[in-house]
């Protein structure tokens, strides 16, 4: 049954009507109202709403006059149940003015009565309807004379956690109050007395029976109660109410704060594009707060009217729709002027307050996110650009094994090796075919633990072996491998040379253990290594020269301060520095050394410096000794010179005794043989006459010095070469010569080649005669 019309059914209320809320609605509310508590808060209007028409005026006035005067009223009045019964309630209204006289609450007490008449006043007393009016009440009643408890009902009891009335009857209300209300409590119930007015609901904090601390809301009035001046109290525990309200108030706070963390735009706008919420980020777009948003539509805010007629047209369509709207891309201008690209979703929301659906809708600023897939696109273009620039071969594998990617080192390398280069798309199994198993198993190992390999590997290919140097390098996305970048350097060249690099260290340490001369390096003038010749030189071991200054092996400080002088001074100026000096050996003998020092790197000496030691001891023993031998050698020279001169004046005087002696023969030729040859021209025959002919030129030229400067000048004639030179410069023939030397022919030409050969004049165009004659 909707409503009890029992005689003294009784409630109480409390409204804010600032707040337009009930702050305190008694269980009993649908008894009397036929209308639950969630009703009330709802329609906060509804208990006007049921007053009987023809009461409504009377019942109106009477609370306008007790919110203008601030004075509690009374009256009866019928209300309309929902099944059409019609009840009569007696009503008290209790307001509770402010400083300044506005009522800000208001609390009412109401009860079920029957018959229509009025009642003139409400004087609470110990009657049987008070008790049943107050036991039957949810609210806690106080009645206290001189601040000592006389009643109390059953709903006190509870609030206070006492079992029965006699634990409080008698008991100063003061022992109930909290420490930090007892002196607001002692003002109020004064104010009560002495002004007989009630007193307007405030909030105050008690501890209970049990010493727990409950929050209430009470008023107070004056009552004349079992003869004396008292005062009542009507209190309601409000400690659920105010952790659900704080918890409420901190749900919408921390719902708030979420809200406005959240990097993206959420809003909601009318049919007229007015904001209806908006978060931190919205605000913040538009220049503004979030609460200066609300009902301001974008023009308003930022001014930018085409943007805002757009974005009306998106917000009506979803309106009369019904249906989302998607926008992937659409420009946003801020309120610092600054042009931004959303994507936003929009959708249909019904929200109290509104006729009609509002929107509801999500923007996220993608304009990064755009500048990024620029740069992105530009990056990979670079990355490209970057890796066809690269010397290394370099390709790029998938979860598959197949080859997405390669730069343009790798496909020179595979035309240099004669491999098809044309492998994208294809698995490494069919454009590598001689790898080994073991390459497969490197990349599954990338592949599962993230972790770049660096391998070296060596394949046999079209029957050469290739050593390369091998970086398998992971591609991360979302926390997994998706593909493997490999890095490819062929290193078969810088192995073969790193052995034989290998071969020359060794030969030069061989060469450093076996050379004949001392060989060490300094770093800051400190031994750091020597050969053992070295070591020898000078007596001392290996371990007792390393580690110590070179000064250990010279005669003296001074001398070990000049050779760096000198040396270092020659190396600034030519690169290597070389010094003669004297070194004191462990047993205190000197030898001379010829030092030799070439710095590792010619800009940082600190890098250290290679010397040779030479013994050049016996050297200068011998040197010296030359020196001497050299001297006595000057003077041997001295008096060979002397004797040379003498030497030169008999050669003269012999030169002068042959010219003499050749100037007689040729004095007795011309004048003893040539008369007697000339006579036997007379009396020979032809063939003979030629040769006496001849015979008389050999005189002549014996006498003339073409013979002699002959034999001078080509000494490898024979005398028979000599003899025909001389005939066929005299002008006879090759028969000639033959037949007046009884040869053939054929040898006279053989003779006269050899002649032209050892002449020099084999292959000249010049006639032998001719030549012969200018000698």
């Amino acid at each position: 049954m909707a409503g009890i019309t029992t005689e003294n059914t009784f409630l109480i209320w409390v409204y804010d009507l600032e707040e337009k809320k009930y702050h305190h609605l008694s269980s009993t509310c649908k008894e009397i109202y036929g209308r639950d508590r969630d009703a009330f808060q709802k329609n906060p209007d509804l208990w006007k709403e049921i007053i009987h028409p023809e009461d409504r005026a009377r019942v109106e006035k009477e609370l306008s006059s007790v919110l203008r005067s601030g004075h509690r009223g009374h009256l009866q009045y019928r209300i309309v149940l929902p099944d059409g019964r019609v009840v009569s309630l007696f009503h008290i209204f209790l307001p509770y003015p402010e400083a300044d006289g506005r009522v800000k609450s208001l609390e009412c007490i109401v009860r079920v009565v029957t018959g229509h008449s009025e009642i003139a006043d409400f004087q609470l007393a110990d009657t049987d309807i008070f008790r049943q009016l107050a036991e039957l009440s949810n609210e806690a009643i106080i009645i206290h004379i001189e601040k000592r408890i006389v009643y109390v009902n059953r709903a006190a009891l509870n609030m206070f956690g006492a079992e029965k009335a006699e634990d409080m009857f008698n008991k100063n209300v003061m022992d109930f109050i909290h420490p930090d209300y007892k002196e607001v409590v002692e003002k109020r119930i004064a104010k009560a007395l002495k002004n007989g007015e009630p007193l307007s609901l405030e909030e105050q904090k008690i501890i209970r029976s049990d010493g727990q601390e409950h929050e209430i809301l009470v008023t107070s009035a004056p009552l004349y109660y079992m003869g004396q001046n008292a005062v009542i109290a009507l209190a309601h525990d409000i400690s659920l109410y105010k952790k659900s309200e704080k918890a409420r108030k901190d749900s919408e706070q921390l719902l708030r704060q979420v809200i406005d963390l959240i990097p993206f735009m959420l809003f909601a706008k009318d049919k007229d594009g007015r904001f209806v919420f908006g978060n931190k980020a919205v605000a913040e777009a538009h220049g503004t707060t979030t609460n200066q948003l609300e009902g301001k539509t974008y023009p308003e805010l930022v001014g930018a009217e085409p943007e805002f007629e757009q974005y009306l047209r998106d917000d009506r369509e979803v309106i009369e729709s019904g249906h989302t709207k998607y926008i992937p891309e659409e420009t946003f201008t801020g309120a610092d002027g600054e042009i931004r690209l959303l994507q936003t979703t929009k959708m249909p929301v019904k929200l109290t307050g509104f006729d009609t659906n509002c929107v509801l809708g999500v923007a996220i600023d993608i304009t990064e996110q755009k500048k990024a897939e620029a740069q992105l696109r530009e990056s990979e273009w670079q990355y490209r650009m970057t890796i066809n620039a690269m010397a290394d071969a370099i390709h790029v594998v998938d979860e598959d094994l197949k080859i997405v990617m390669c730069n343009d080192s790798f496909r020179e390398w595979l035309n240099e090796l004669d491999i098809d280069s044309d492998i994208d798309g294809k698995k490494i199994s069919e454009a590598f075919p001689f790898l080994g198993p073991k390459i497969f198993e490197e990349y599954n190992k990338v592949f599962k633990s993230g972790k770049m390999l660096n391998t070296e590997e060596t394949n046999i290919v079209e029957g050469t072996d290739i050593i390369t140097d091998t970086r398998k390098i992971p591609i991360i996305e979302g926390g997994k491998v998706k593909q493997v970048m490999t890095v490819i350097r062929n290193i078969t060249a810088k192995k073969r040379a790193d052995e034989t690099l290998k071969k020359r260290e060794a030969t030069l340490n061989s060469i450093f253990r076996a050379a004949p001369i001392g060989i060490g390096l300094v770093s800051e003038r400190v031994i750091q290594t020597v050969n053992d010749r070295l070591c020898e030189m000078v007596g001392y071991t290996g371990e007792e020269l390393v580690g110590q200054k070179a000064d250990i092996l010279y005669e003296s400080e001074e001398e070990f301060e000049r050779v760096g002088n000198v040396k270092y001074s020659l190396i600034e100026k030519e690169g290597t520095g070389t010094v003669e000096t004297r070194w004191k050996l462990k047993d205190g003998r000197v030898i001379d050394v010829l030092l030799s020092s070439t710095p590792l790197d010619l800009k940082n000496h600190t890098q250290g410096v290679t010397f040779t030691a030479l013994d050049i001891t016996d050297r200068k023993q011998a040197v010296e000794a030359l020196r001497r031998a050299m001297k006595k050698l000057e003077e041997d020279q001295q008096a060979l010179t002397e004797k040379n001169v003498a030497l030169r004046e008999v050669l003269n005087q012999i030169e002068d005794e042959k010219k003499q002696i050749q100037s007689q023969i040729q004095s007795n030729v011309e004048k003893i043989l040539l008369p007697m040859i000339i006579s036997m021209e007379n009396h020979l025959a032809r063939d003979d006459v030629n040769y006496l002919e001849a015979l008389k030129k050999s005189l002549m030229d014996i006498t003339s010095p073409f013979i002699n400067k002959l034999d001078s000048l080509y000494s490898k004639l024979t005398p028979r070469e000599v003899e025909i030179c001389n005939m066929i410069k005299n002008g006879m023939t090759s028969k000639e010569i033959a037949r007046s030397l009884t040869i053939s022919v054929e040898t006279v030409h053989k003779t006269r080649y050899n002649i032209r050969r050892k002449l020099g004049i084999l292959h000249e165009e010049i006639n032998l005669s001719t030549f012969l004659k200018t000698l």
